[in-house]
């Protein structure tokens, strides 16, 4: 193609035809790429929930073992 001789027409219509292409194809990308993030977000959330319940369970079941065992040495040391 020679630069220095104006464009025509179907320059032109190819040209633009090629731009709106690579257009709809990044389009495409943004859309896959938002949806792979999407996904890594809620997988993050849910494993995030996860470990709060865990942790809230061990913190519940260690309290609970302590008192328990407050409660015995109390009344081994009261006489019951």
């Amino acid at each position: 193609m020679d630069l220095s001789a104006p464009a025509t027409k179907s320059d032109i219509a190819e040209t633009r035809a090629d731009l709106l292409h690579d257009i709809v194809d990044t389009r495409a990308d943004l859309i896959q790429a938002k949806a792979d993030l999407l996904q890594s977000l809620a997988d993050a959330k849910a494993d995030i929930l996860k470990w709060t319940i865990g942790v809230i369970l061990a913190a519940v079941a260690i309290n609970t073992v302590i008192v328990i065992g407050a409660m015995l040495a109390l009344m081994r040391v009261d006489g019951h």
